[in-house]
């Protein structure tokens, strides 16, 4: 019973290397950053802020990008284990004049 309920509360599958490496490639592909960029910016660099905080740069305009975690499935009442659910919460561009 015990070994139940530790794995029930198993959070991330993935090394935390990986997880990164799939929260950069899905802000790369997440439309809604495509289009909170200004048209035809080409994103220039991708940074780690902080825990689940990123920051999309593309030539004169920032924009942060949060993960929010989405509910583990369940099944039969229990969650299951697996890499984390997220969702990407998209913030406004900030563009400065050089």
């Amino acid at each position: 019973m015990l070994l139940g309920m530790s794995c029930a509360n198993a959070y991330a599958a993935l090394p935390p290397w990986a997880q990164r490496s799939v929260e950069f490639k899905a802000t790369l592909d997440d439309q809604g950053v495509m289009k909170a960029l200004p048209h035809g910016s080409l994103i220039q660099s991708l940074e780690y802020i902080g825990p689940d905080l990123y920051r999309v740069s593309a030539g004169h305009c920032t924009l942060e990008v949060r993960v929010k975690d989405r509910p583990m499935p369940e099944h039969q009442g229990v969650p299951m284990v697996g890499p984390r659910h997220f969702e990407l919460e998209v913030g406004m561009s900030v563009c400065t004049e050089d």
